[in-house]
């Protein structure tokens, strides 16, 4: 029978907007959760792929990151016990070489009062004064006192290197301050990697990005996909249209 004036037969269907679920990583289907015809919420698991190698890499970056964090800790402390140190050992060394002077000034000040102690008891000798064995004596003591002002020298010189080495404490340093930041780089890309594989591991979980109801299953347990693999296709039902197709001239 005609239809009524005003209405129109036509051919069409019910569509709604279709969401394509793929695989961010490359990897095996180790478990499939959803099947065609299910009605899934925003979240819900789809499909779950194997993570041991993924699991691997995070205990591997967990592993370094503690090595890491303890190197830096002990270089830290390293770091702050030589800071302290420092100054104290170059206030010691200070010390010494002011203590080895006054050695030395007062070792070539005895000297020389002595030196002409012993002139006068040459002439005196030579005068017959003094007898040759009081002479000997002096000479011996001079040869001594010579020799302890040569002594000090000695120990001033090592004083003073003793003192170099301890400002070379600056140095060393400003080179554990450069290990110490070499570490904490390191350490931040260690922490860098271990993010990127959580982040790995976390898209192995195949998750529905919006509610709907499956409408194509494109995998199967067991397969090795590649990345961006379409693996579910789904219909959002709260967004559905009418598409018609009219006839006419």
């Amino acid at each position: 029978a005609p239809l009524p004036e005003g209405l129109l037969q036509v051919n069409g269907r019910i569509e709604g907007d279709t969401t394509t679920v793929a695989a961010k990583y490359p990897g095996k289907v180790k478990e499939i959760l959803a099947k065609e015809g299910d009605l899934v919420e925003v979240g819900q698991v789809l499909t779950q792929m194997e993570d041991e190698e993924i699991q691997a890499k995070l205990r591997q970056a967990d592993a370094g990151i503690a090595s890491l964090e303890a190197r830096r800790d002990a270089a830290n402390e390293t770091l702050a016990v030589a800071k302290k140190e420092l100054p104290l050992g170059i206030a010691a060394a200070q010390a010494q070489v002011n203590h080895m002077q006054a050695t030395v000034e007062k070792a070539q000040a005895a000297e020389g009062q002595f030196s002409r102690d012993l002139e006068r008891v040459k002439v005196l000798a030579e005068a017959g004064t003094v007898n040759k064995q009081r002479l000997e004596q002096a000479q011996l003591q001079y040869t001594v006192m010579t020799k302890d002002i040569r002594s000090a020298q000695a120990g001033l010189m090592g004083a003073q290197k003793q003192l170099e080495r301890a400002k070379l404490g600056k140095e060393h340093i400003a080179a554990k301050e450069t290990e110490l930041k070499a570490l904490d780089s390191e350490l931040d890309r260690v922490r860098a990697m271990r993010e990127e594989a959580a982040i790995a591991l976390e898209n192995l979980t195949v998750k529905a990005p919006t509610k709907g109801i499956v409408t194509a299953r494109l995998v199967e347990a067991g397969e090795v996909g590649a990345a961006g693999r379409p693996m579910y296709e789904l219909v959002n039902l709260d967004r559905l249209y009418l598409k018609v197709y009219v006839p006419g001239d």
